[in-house]
């Protein structure tokens, strides 16, 4: 175990969400009774910002929270690499043939790193429902439609982007060997770096579920299952928006992130957007202005007083049943002050479980009680034919 604990911050290419990782980051949510919880604690800090290409080092640096970056200038820096030239979604080049480093930068560093010795990865940049989002404008396989739907082929050399086809195959985070469970291969390696305790965060948004797709067909099987009327007549007509819920969570980048890595990942409910600045406030009929937030740099944010933090859409928020009675009533997940998902694979399997353990009590089970409502399974289905 390495004595010097490191934080990693990724910055993926959006210049205006240059400075939210100094601003928001936080550490362990197990120390959230502190609202000063980073304060005074030193690490390692190294900082991959894919907008510049370049990997930052401070070492011993003092955790204060921000409205921009150290100081001081860092200890090192290296340019990121592997990079490549990306292509748009029909894998053709584009005009000014941009080049730009690949998350496999991010991967390989990591695998060389001691062992036990990164406290904290957290990823702030967009984000959709398959994968954070670094350069918005790279797609993987756009000429090779076959490899684009096997998730077991190996990555796009010309794609800078996670996929979950990092988990499969020979990818970088994969077993290696399709018959080996646990961690082993390239996973094993990659999650030896990582602390016991590790605390993963992706800040971005969870509600895209293919490029330019709202989240709203998504969001609907939460509001429906909130709609059922109670009793045991509901019971199947629940089970079955649970069980549909929740395959799209097991797509969910973050939450193949945990399922994989066995530790707990932070991110935002699947269906939902998230946003650092635009705090979706009520608009001041005489100047058409949003509330104003402040940003105080105190962890946890009072939402409520209108202190500024990187959260979760008040569509979430706001609703106070989403929360309590599915997230945390049903299907037993923590949340954050911010509207954030730890994300496990216990509690996804126990409420699967539990769903259809609930649904063959009645006349007819989830699986086939979601063939009566077309229209949430026709949005699964152009979900899926969107995404080849």
């Amino acid at each position: 175990m390495a004595d010097a604990k490191t934080l990693v911050f990724i910055h993926g290419s959006d210049p205006d969400q240059a400075n939210t990782p100094w601003m928001f980051y936080h550490l362990h949510p197990s120390t959230y009774a502190s609202p000063t919880l980073s304060e005074g604690k030193t690490f390692d800090l190294v900082y991959f910002d894919f907008e510049k290409g370049t990997r930052s080092t401070w070492k011993n640096w003092s955790a204060t929270r921000a409205k921009g970056p150290p100081s001081r200038a860092p200890d090192s820096s290296a340019a990121l690499a592997p990079t490549a030239h990306i292509r748009d979604r029909e894998g053709v080049a584009y005009a000014d043939n941009p080049e730009h480093p690949s998350v496999v930068s991010l991967y390989d560093w990591i695998k060389t790193q001691p062992a036990g010795s990164i406290a904290s990865l957290q990823i702030f940049s967009h984000a959709v429902v398959h994968q954070p989002v670094l350069f918005a404008r790279s797609y993987e396989w756009g000429a090779e439609p076959d490899k684009r739907t096997d998730l077991t082929a190996e990555r796009d050399p010309n794609d800078t982007e996670f996929r979950l086809r990092d988990f499969e195959g020979n990818n970088p985070l994969s077993r290696s060997d399709p018959w080996a469970s646990g961690l082993a291969g390239e996973l094993a390696k990659f999650r030896q770096a990582l602390a016991d305790d590790v605390f993963i965060k992706v800040w971005g948004c969870g509600e895209q579920t293919y490029s330019h797709n709202d989240g709203a067909p998504i969001r609907k099987l939460v509001m429906d299952f909130l709609a059922v009327k109670p009793g045991k007549a509901g019971d199947v007509r629940r089970a079955a928006l649970v069980v549909a819920y929740l395959a799209h969570v097991q797509e969910f980048f973050p939450y193949r992130l945990a399922e994989n890595l066995e530790v707990p990942v932070w991110a935002g409910p699947v269906g939902w957007g998230s946003d650092p600045f635009d705090v979706d406030g009520k608009y001041d009929k005489a100047t058409y202005a949003r509330d104003r937030y402040r940003w105080t740099g105190k962890f946890p944010p009072n939402l409520d007083r209108k202190e500024l933090w990187w959260r979760v859409s008040t569509l979430f928020r706001r609703n106070k049943a989403i929360a309590e009675k599915f997230f945390k009533g049903t299907l037993k997940a923590r949340l954050d002050p911010m509207g954030y998902v730890e994300y496990r694979k216990g509690w996804v399997e126990a409420a699967i479980t539990a769903a259809n353990s609930a649904g063959t009590s009645g006349a007819t089970s989830p699986a086939q009680h979601l063939l009566d409502a077309p229209a949430e399974l026709m949005a699964r289905l152009l979900d899926r034919i969107g995404s080849i």
